[in-house]
Formats: structure tokens, sequence, C-alpha cells
């Protein structure tokens, strides 16, 4: 089995990292060829074109140890974006950004309610029921891609500008109330219906919420305080990584969760910021592009074999794309959030890519049966679609480089955003090497 393993890892890092460079070569942010990697290598073309080397590379038997080292690259990976999102800064600039943020949510995920309506039972997996498919489908449209953001707003020089800020900002409220919307799903699927089973999983949630923000952070600021040396407030921090994943994972929502809102609660203090960078170094290299592998084991083209399905596909991106662009135009334009309307065109441009973030919800719904293996493959098609059009669509709005040339002011947009955003450079890509 180690041998196997030491083979995939060197066939997976040696793809992804290859795809990215192509997709840079073609003006395409690498994770989008990053994500291409995970689909080359498994059904949709080496099964297709080599499946006896695919059944020999990717045995069954080692796909449980492939999904296991997966997960903690994503937990580490959820951990780091947590860190990065400035949850000062959203609190304090909570009025506009937090209605474009809203409402930009909350129209796809009602889109992807009705659409779920259309697709039950036909597309739903084998253990869920009508609410928790509505749920689940309804946050999968409404999320937004924080890390890829950051990415390509840096490659296009735009990541200072009111623009860029102001997509930032939504996005970071964005994927906040995605992971809650997430944790609510997972909820109500452990709880099978029981109503006493679903607040005690919420009270719970609730709780480390809460323990998380007002005991261990300022226990962690207070150790800080005290200089007790870098290793030991790195070694503390990744034992209440483990310690936070595993709760939630005991109480029925994913361990990812519990790494989120530990990284949301890590104090923004310099001997803590260091530590998610240097962690993803390696993360990006080894163990999360066993992720993009993994995703793409489970996305099988030849599943969309019925003009129906294909159908039923363009209708899930147009939903999707319908929702974050009207959502995200239309409220800036309402609240002032963008001076003009190309302005915020290329908002809702930006609050429209998935990426990464986009393949987590698929694989949690996947794993707990709430979505079929039709789904899941139109999802990642979906994921794929998004992120292109962002990449696409943002020059035709007119935000280049040489229009939006004014830095936000320093009330709206702290110095200390702009360093976390420069600083945390492993995490701007949506994935490995970016």
């Amino acid at each position: 089995m180690t041998q196997t393993l030491l083979l995939q890892l060197a066939v997976i890092v040696a793809a992804v990292q290859l795809c990215g460079l192509a997709g840079q070569r073609l003006g395409l942010p690498r994770v989008l060829g990053e994500l291409v990697a995970g689909l080359l290598l498994g059904p949709s073309l080496l099964g297709r074109l080599a499946p006896a080397l695919e059944h020999w590379l990717f045995p069954s038997s080692s796909l449980p140890v492939l999904q296991t080292l997966g997960d903690l690259g994503l937990l580490l990976y959820l951990f780091a974006l947590g860190t990065q999102l400035d949850v000062e800064l959203a609190w304090r600039q909570s009025g506009r950004a937090l209605v474009v943020s809203l409402v930009s949510t909350l129209l796809p995920f009602g889109g992807g309610v009705v659409l779920a309506l259309l697709l039950w039972p036909d597309l739903a997996g084998s253990q869920a029921t009508l609410p928790t498919f509505g749920l689940l489908l309804g946050t999968a449209l409404a999320v937004t891609a924080f890390p890829v953001l950051a990415r390509l707003l840096s490659e296009r020089g735009l990541q200072r500008t009111s623009l860029g800020m102001a997509a930032l900002l939504c996005a970071a409220i964005d994927d906040v109330l995605a992971w809650c919307l997430l944790a609510l799903t997972l909820t109500l699927r452990h709880a099978d219906g029981s109503p006493w089973t679903v607040a005690l999983t919420v009270g719970l949630t609730v709780l480390l919420t809460l323990v998380a923000f007002f005991l261990l952070r300022p226990a962690l600021a207070w150790l800080e305080e005290r200089r007790v040396r870098p290793a030991l407030l790195t070694a503390l921090s990744l034992v209440l990584l483990l310690l936070c994943a595993s709760f939630t994972g005991a109480i029925g929502i994913h361990p990812l969760f519990g790494a989120f809102v530990l990284g949301l609660c890590l104090p923004r203090r310099p001997a803590f910021l260091r530590m998610p960078p240097a962690l993803q170094e390696i993360n990006s290299l080894l163990l999360l592009p066993l992720y993009f592998v993994y995703s793409g084991l489970h996305t099988q083209l030849d599943l969309l074999s019925e003009g129906r399905l294909w159908l039923l596909a363009a209708l899930l991106l147009a939903v999707a794309c319908a929702g974050k662009l009207v959502g995200g135009t239309l409220s800036a334009l309402w609240v002032g959030l963008t001076p003009s309307w190309r302005a915020a065109l290329a908002l809702g441009v930006l609050l429209n890519a998935r990426g990464l973030v986009e393949l987590i919800i698929l694989n949690v719904g996947l794993e707990a049966g709430l979505l079929s293996p039709q789904l899941f493959t139109m999802g990642v098609l979906m994921a794929l679609a998004t992120t292109l059009m962002a990449c696409w669509l943002l020059p035709l709005t007119g935000q280049s480089r040489q229009l939006q040339t004014a830095l936000v002011k320093e009330q709206t947009a702290p110095a200390a955003w702009a360093s976390q955003s420069r600083t945390a450079s492993p995490l701007e890509g949506d994935g490995p090497g970016c």
C-alpha cells in the first residue's frame, strides 16, 4: 500500500503542476488547470483511454487512504482560508457589503431550492430528503470562491482598488454564509428529521463558535503577549484545529466546519499569521492536490449520456450564473457600493467564480448521500465553467488596470487587510501552487 501511495503522489503532484502551468500559459488561473488534472486522471479520460492503467494506478483498496490524506489537506486549507478572512473588517463594513453579499447569496440559493423541486428525486442521493437536497443544491449555487478571486484580482492589478476590495469583502461574507448553510444541511441530514437532535446539533455548533471567539481567541492572544515561543503556539494551534474538526465531525457536521471556525477566530497577530502560509506551502503541493484527483475519480462525464441530462446541466449553470450576476450587479448599484454599472457588473462577474470551494460542497454532498453521481458531475462542470467565465468576462466590463487605479481609502480598507492579501500567496490561487 505504501508503494502504491507513493507512486500515486508522484503522478498526482506532477499532473497537477503541469496542468496548472498549462492553464497559466493560456492566460487562465492555475486553478483551472489543476481542476482539469483531476478529471484527466479519472474515468472521464484515463479510465476511458486506458482503463487497466487507471485501475492499476488507483486501485479501489487505496482510495480510502487517498481520501483521508485529501481530507487532511482540505482541513489545513480551510483553516488557512479562515485566517485570511478579516472578520473585524467584515463587521465594520457590515452595511453595503453585507447587503450585496446577502442578495448575491440568497438569490442563487433560492434558485437552487426551486431547481431542486425539478430534479427531485431523479438526481438526489440515496440518503437525501427533499429539504436536505434543496438546501445542499442551493448552497452549491450560492457559494463564491474567495481564494480564486484574490488570485484573479492580483493578476490584473485590481487587488487594492475599490472594486477589488469590495469583491474580496463580499466573497468573504458569502463564504461564511455558505458554510453556515452547509452546516445546517448536514445537521438536518444527521438528525433524520428529529427536532431535538437538530436543536442539539445547532446548539453545540453555536457553543463551539462562541467558545472559539470569546475564550480561545483571547487566550491565544494572551499567550502571544507573554512571548510564548512561536513553535509552541504553532503546535497548540494545530492541536486546537484537530480538536475542533473532530468535535464538529462527532456532532454530525463535517470536520471542515470546525477547521474553518478555528481559522476565523485565530488572533491576527504576527506569531499566528506566519503559520498558515508556512503550512500551505507543503499542503498545496502534496496533500491538497489529492482532493482534486479524488474529485476527478468521482466525476464521470459518460454519466451524462442523455440529451436531457445535458439540458439539465445547462439549466443548473444558467440558474447559478443568473443568481450571482443579477444579485451582485443590482444590489451593488442599489446600495451604491460601486461607482458605475460597469463596475457593478464586474463585481457580479467576480462573485460568480466558484473554484475549489464548489468542489468541497459537492464532495461533502456526495459523501453524505445527498447528491447523485450525475448531479455531482454537473456541479463539477458548473464550477469549471463559472471560474472560466470570470476570467473571460471581467475584461469585457472595462475594469482593467488602467481604468481602476484609485486605491481604496484607509478607513474602508485597513492596511492589515492588504498586507494579509499580499502575504497569504499560497492561498490566493484556490489550489496548489497558486
